[in-house]
């Protein structure tokens, strides 16, 4: 009688299993011979940036690695926990039917956990230099020219108000300081110089750096970078009022000529003709009654959970003082600002107000 080859059945955890068992075979006998205890530490990093399918994968072998307690093996584990159990839900329904099935899941595998809490704005000033400066305190200026040789000294004197901006604001007023509004993660806190970087060459481009201001700049990237789903919005909301102010313009005049009365523009109608000086603050106020009502769609509230703290967002608008003709003067040299979400909320103003 053939045995049936249960290995091959098992799949990949089996071969896991299986050499876990060897190298603690292994680990075991120089034990015997050298008389040192030894451990194989494994540190598993950047999880959440892979597929669902992977992430389960690399979950369940580390399951099988924690399930001898003899093994020799500590395993670190440093993720995104939120990414994680999204992970978790998508690949074991049955498993893991809700969220919080997701996190006991997790905490069923994890024996010690450590949550990380978010640096502070002291500390996120400390992610800030050590992203722009080096070491051997090179002046930024030098650097920019270092790096590039094409870049002038315009550009890396209008960069290095940009960078004290974020730094610390002049006027020494803590509550206007735009660092609090800025992610305390050290990945997105570099992203974030790269990004501002670019914008300013961007700006010296098209010959607009006399027009607008070093903490507009920052501040401008920094709402852009950290709430896209609400600037999308309230970038669309702008667009689609001058065009139907346009329209409007056109259809009168055309009723001019033809000698019709004109009818009285209602409320609706005057909040879509937006004046260039209107506050995005305000603006904001606006778009937040569609995006309540959108928000219910099905798949939606992924776009809503890309966003930052929302009041945070609104008192950012609130302090930076921006206007429409402000954002139109900057959207141009922006880098940073996802077109496709745009995209996708113009479909949907264009569904519901038909």
């Amino acid at each position: 009688m053939r045995r049936p080859n249960f290995a091959e059945q098992l799949g990949f955890m089996s071969l896991v299993k299986w050499e876990v068992l060897v190298v603690t075979s292994l680990l075991r006998f120089l034990q015997c011979v050298t008389r040192i205890q030894y451990r194989v530490i494994i540190v598993i990093d950047d999880l959440d940036c892979c597929a669902a399918d992977r992430v389960v994968g690399v979950l369940e072998a580390l399951n099988i690695l924690l399930s001898d307690e003899d093994a020799n093996f500590v395993t670190v584990l440093a993720v995104d926990q939120k990414t994680v159990v999204n992970c978790l839900k998508t690949e074991l329904p049955q498993t893991v039917p809700t969220e919080s099935s997701g996190y006991e899941y997790l905490k069923r595998i994890v024996r010690f956990s450590v949550c990380l809490p978010e640096a502070n704005v002291s500390g996120r000033q400390q992610l800030w230099q050590r992203a722009v400066r080096r070491k051997d305190s090179v002046p930024l200026q030098q650097k920019v020219a270092r790096r590039d040789p094409r870049s002038d000294l315009e550009v890396a004197t209008f960069l290095e108000k940009v960078v004290q901006v974020l730094h610390h604001d002049q006027d020494n007023d803590e509550d206007n300081d735009i660092m609090p509004y800025v992610m305390g993660n050290a990945r997105h806190i570099t992203s974030l110089y790269h990004v501002l970087r670019m914008t300013v060459r961007v700006i010296k481009n098209r010959g607009m750096l006399g027009r607008v201001g070093p903490k507009q700049v920052a501040s401008w990237v920094v709402l852009v970078g950290q709430w896209p789903w609400r600037m999308g919005w309230v970038v669309q909301f702008v667009e689609d009022g001058e065009q139907k102010s346009k329209i409007r313009n056109r259809a009168r005049l055309s009723t001019i000529t033809e000698g019709t009365p004109q009818a009285a523009e209602t409320g609706g109608q005057a909040r879509e003709g937006l004046s260039r000086k209107t506050k995005l603050h305000e603006v904001y106020g606006w778009v937040r009654e569609e995006m309540a009502r959108e928000n219910n769609r099905e798949g939606w509230r992924s776009f809503n959970s890309l966003d930052g703290d929302p009041e945070l967002f609104e008192l950012l608008l609130i302090e930076s003082g921006f206007t429409v003709q402000d954002m139109l003067n900057l959207l141009p040299c922006t880098i940073n600002f996802n077109y496709c979400i745009k995209q996708t909320i113009a479909a949907a103003r264009g569904l519901s107000l038909e």
